[in-house]
């Protein structure tokens, strides 16, 4: 043996030819497996196949070889054949299912050079196992966070629940970093655990937002859990990333029992608009003034959605001209409404605005509002004044209104005796509805459209009085 150390030809042998132990079987287990040892002998490549298994189990055992793809083929085929197939595609899922310590601790000791090499080195390396990529993972994300997500980019692995990912000893930064990458590839599971998962640790970042105004659809059709409560559909309606479509598919599958208290002087209106609509901001006098202050278009929703209770506070509210006009063009609001609502502006500080939208919707309007907008009128609005409100004139007062109105009207201002006119026939059929107001009140008896070669009009006969 003393000789044999001192001669390199058989350890040059053993070590260049991958068939060596085979030619040696002859040779006893016990003396070569001394000669590898006091040769210290590290093999770059074995075949299994002839060769004594005793020798083989120690030459494996004790790490006597080079760590590289011949030589974990040759120990994974000696130890696990079955599973041989999986280095090609799976390799580090196939270590870990061989579960052979020696080898675990040979590759953890230089962990990033294996993930190099084997890993991310293998082209057709890309079927890991989700338990493989998790430990991964965990080994790196303190170290070389890179690394990690290079193996991320490379196994297209998703989980089902977030919080299986980084689940043993991840420092919290590199756990967001990596869970953050999770959100950003769509690698998980669109579910309201996962949202949970995430916001218990990091609350609602910009990534979770993304994610959600993405994946809602789904999110909110996934079974909630104890903890996705109003506080936090709350903190999810105003993050100020979070969309309105996705606030408006949370409302739509979320009922909250008690009210949410939004602070409306924060929100955009467009948020404003579907929490009133969805009823997540309900009705008080407090909410009312707040919403007049901040979301001027959504208040005419809001007081469409709670009309009544609105109604019953008036007397309560202010209301400045533009809003009145605002909820009195509103053709949402039952017209019966609308009476108490123009009633918050005296009929003595008349403008134009009002006078106009008094004079193109119809609802009961005291006699004083109409007279004050009659002044304010172009003869076309003062003729809708007449469509809409001729009812709070008596007889008497139609006269003077056709004169002022002037035109072909002022002909049946005359009602000292019957006599019959002619008025034009238009293409609103506005002549035709105020016609019909002034029969209604007794002023004309009848009227009816005269269609000759000439010329189409109405016949009118005006009443005496």
């Amino acid at each position: 043996m003393d000789e044999v150390d001192r001669s390199n030809c058989i350890k040059n042998f053993i070590v260049e030819d991958e068939k060596s132990l085979a030619c040696l079987k002859g040779v006893s287990a016990d003396v070569l497996i001394e000669l590898i040892s006091r040769q210290s002998i590290v093999f770059r490549k074995i075949s299994n196949v002839g060769a004594n298994a005793e020798v083989l189990n120690y030459i494996y055992q004790n790490d006597m070889y080079e760590l590289n793809n011949s030589m974990i083929l040759s120990m994974i085929k000696f130890y696990h054949p079955d599973l041989v197939d999986g280095l090609g595609n799976a390799h580090y899922t196939t270590i870990l299912n061989a579960d052979i310590n020696v080898l675990n601790n040979r590759i953890w000791d230089d962990f990033e050079d294996y993930i190099n090499h084997f890993v991310l080195g293998i082209d057709e390396n890309v079927s890991e196992d989700i338990n493989a990529v998790e430990d991964i993972i965990e080994r790196l994300a303190n170290t070389n966070i890179e690394l990690a997500i290079a193996v991320l980019d490379k196994e297209k692995v998703s989980w089902d629940k977030l919080d299986e990912c980084c689940e043993n000893n991840v420092e919290k930064e590199k756990k967001k970093e990596i869970w953050n990458y999770l959100l950003e590839n769509s690698r998980i599971s669109s579910t309201w655990k996962n949202f949970e998962s995430y916001y218990n640790e990091f609350g609602i970042t910009t990534e979770m937002s993304v994610w959600i105004n993405e994946n809602c659809s789904d999110i909110v059709k996934s079974e909630k859990t104890e903890k996705i409560d109003n506080d936090c559909i709350k903190s999810i309606i105003i993050n100020s990333e979070i969309t309105v479509q996705t606030v408006e598919q949370i409302a739509d599958n979320y009922k909250c029992d008690e009210e949410i208290e939004f602070d409306v002087s924060k929100l955009p209106e467009d948020k404003i608009y579907v929490l009133i609509r969805k009823h997540y901001i309900r009705y008080s006098l407090s909410n009312t003034e707040k919403i007049k202050s901040n979301a001027i278009d959504g208040f005419g929703i809001y007081c469409r959605e709670y009309i009544d209770q609105f109604i019953n506070d008036l007397p309560s509210v202010s209301l400045n001209e533009s809003e009145v006009v605002m909820l009195l063009n509103d053709t949402t609001i039952d017209k019966h409404f609308k009476p108490e609502i123009l009633k918050k502006i005296s009929a003595g500080i008349m403008t134009k605005k009002l006078a106009q939208t008094i004079a193109s919707n119809q609802f009961d309007v005291d006699k004083v509002y109409v007279e004050r907008a009659w002044k304010f009128l172009d003869n076309t609005e003062r003729h809708m004044l007449l469509v809409y409100h001729l009812q709070v004139y008596s007889v008497a007062e139609i006269s003077r209104l056709l004169m002022e109105l002037g035109g072909e009207w002022s002909k049946l201002s005359d009602n000292k005796s019957r006599h019959k006119e002619e008025i034009s026939i238009d293409v609103n059929g506005h002549n035709e509805r105020l016609l019909l107001q002034l029969q209604k009140k007794g002023f004309i008896t009848s009227y009816q459209e005269k269609n000759d070669r000439k010329k189409r009009c109405f016949e009118v006969w005006v009443k005496q009085q």
